[in-house]
Protein backbone atom coordinates (compact mmCIF):
# COMPACT_ATOMS: atom_id res chain seq x y z
CA UNK A 1 0.00 0.00 0.00
CA UNK A 2 2.95 1.99 1.01
CA UNK A 3 4.10 1.55 -2.54
CA UNK A 4 0.87 2.50 -4.26
CA UNK A 5 0.57 5.59 -2.54
CA UNK A 6 3.91 6.61 -3.53
CA UNK A 7 3.45 6.43 -7.17
CA UNK A 8 0.19 8.14 -7.12
CA UNK A 9 2.52 11.13 -5.18
CA UNK A 10 4.82 10.80 -8.10
CA UNK A 11 2.29 10.65 -10.99
CA UNK A 12 0.29 13.38 -8.84
CA UNK A 13 3.04 15.70 -8.84
CA UNK A 14 3.77 15.19 -12.53
CA UNK A 15 1.46 17.05 -14.31
CA UNK A 16 -1.68 16.33 -16.65
CA UNK A 17 0.45 15.20 -19.35
CA UNK A 18 2.55 12.67 -17.37
CA UNK A 19 -0.91 11.18 -15.96
CA UNK A 20 -2.17 11.21 -19.42
CA UNK A 21 0.20 9.21 -20.98
CA UNK A 22 0.86 6.80 -17.82
CA UNK A 23 -3.26 6.26 -18.38
CA UNK A 24 -3.02 5.86 -22.21
CA UNK A 25 0.09 3.01 -21.89
CA UNK A 26 -2.31 1.00 -19.07
CA UNK A 27 -5.22 1.17 -21.86
CA UNK A 28 -2.94 0.06 -24.93
CA UNK A 29 -1.78 -2.36 -22.36
CA UNK A 30 -5.45 -3.86 -21.64
CA UNK A 31 -6.17 -3.49 -25.35
CA UNK A 32 -3.12 -5.16 -26.23
CA UNK A 33 -3.81 -8.03 -24.21
CA UNK A 34 -7.70 -8.60 -24.97
CA UNK A 35 -6.74 -8.06 -28.93
CA UNK A 36 -6.01 -11.24 -30.87
CA UNK A 37 -3.48 -9.44 -32.80
CA UNK A 38 -2.02 -7.85 -29.62
CA UNK A 39 -1.83 -4.48 -31.54
CA UNK A 40 -3.90 -1.26 -29.69
CA UNK A 41 -4.55 1.93 -32.12
CA UNK A 42 -2.93 4.30 -30.57
CA UNK A 43 -4.61 7.63 -30.92
CA UNK A 44 -7.69 6.28 -29.99
CA UNK A 45 -5.87 5.12 -26.65
CA UNK A 46 -4.73 8.57 -26.27
CA UNK A 47 -7.96 9.88 -26.57
CA UNK A 48 -9.70 7.37 -24.02
CA UNK A 49 -6.84 8.59 -21.94
CA UNK A 50 -7.56 11.92 -22.20
CA UNK A 51 -11.20 12.15 -21.76
CA UNK A 52 -10.81 9.87 -18.79
CA UNK A 53 -8.18 12.20 -17.18
CA UNK A 54 -11.02 15.16 -17.72
CA UNK A 55 -13.57 13.09 -15.63
CA UNK A 56 -11.17 11.96 -13.18
CA UNK A 57 -10.64 15.99 -12.60
CA UNK A 58 -13.79 16.95 -12.65
CA UNK A 59 -15.02 14.42 -10.47
CA UNK A 60 -12.48 15.54 -8.50
CA UNK A 61 -13.61 18.84 -7.90
CA UNK A 62 -17.04 18.19 -8.17
CA UNK A 63 -16.14 16.45 -4.68
CA UNK A 64 -14.06 19.27 -3.00
CA UNK A 65 -17.00 21.23 -3.84
CA UNK A 66 -15.55 23.30 -6.62
CA UNK A 67 -18.14 22.75 -8.84
CA UNK A 68 -17.53 26.45 -10.64
CA UNK A 69 -14.10 25.32 -11.64
CA UNK A 70 -14.94 21.86 -13.43
CA UNK A 71 -14.25 22.79 -17.26
CA UNK A 72 -15.62 20.08 -20.60
CA UNK A 73 -13.67 18.96 -23.61
CA UNK A 74 -15.73 20.14 -27.30
CA UNK A 75 -16.86 16.47 -26.99
CA UNK A 76 -18.19 16.67 -23.58
CA UNK A 77 -20.71 19.30 -24.48
CA UNK A 78 -21.90 18.09 -27.91
CA UNK A 79 -22.55 14.82 -26.41
CA UNK A 80 -24.50 17.02 -23.25
CA UNK A 81 -26.32 18.82 -25.60
CA UNK A 82 -27.39 16.10 -28.49
CA UNK A 83 -28.33 14.24 -25.15
CA UNK A 84 -30.42 17.69 -23.70
CA UNK A 85 -32.18 18.36 -26.64
CA UNK A 86 -33.65 14.68 -27.14
CA UNK A 87 -34.86 14.68 -23.44
CA UNK A 88 -33.99 17.60 -21.24
CA UNK A 89 -36.03 15.56 -18.41
CA UNK A 90 -33.96 12.23 -19.22
CA UNK A 91 -30.74 14.51 -19.34
CA UNK A 92 -31.45 16.43 -15.95
CA UNK A 93 -32.32 12.54 -14.53
CA UNK A 94 -29.28 11.49 -15.95
CA UNK A 95 -27.17 14.33 -14.51
CA UNK A 96 -28.69 13.63 -10.73
CA UNK A 97 -27.93 9.88 -11.15
CA UNK A 98 -24.99 9.85 -12.69
CA UNK A 99 -20.87 9.43 -11.59
CA UNK A 100 -20.38 11.59 -14.90
CA UNK A 101 -20.15 15.27 -14.04
CA UNK A 102 -22.23 16.96 -16.56
CA UNK A 103 -22.39 19.80 -17.81
CA UNK A 104 -25.87 21.89 -15.98
CA UNK A 105 -28.70 23.44 -18.13
CA UNK A 106 -27.45 26.98 -17.86
CA UNK A 107 -24.02 25.66 -19.09
CA UNK A 108 -25.75 24.16 -22.20
CA UNK A 109 -28.03 27.07 -23.08
CA UNK A 110 -25.26 29.45 -23.84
Amino acid sequence: LGLFKGAASHVASGGKDFKAELLADLIKSTVENESSDGVAPKKECEDLASFMLDEINNAAKRMAGKDCQVRFSPHTMRIALQLWTRSSSGYKALKESSLFVLPSVSTLKR
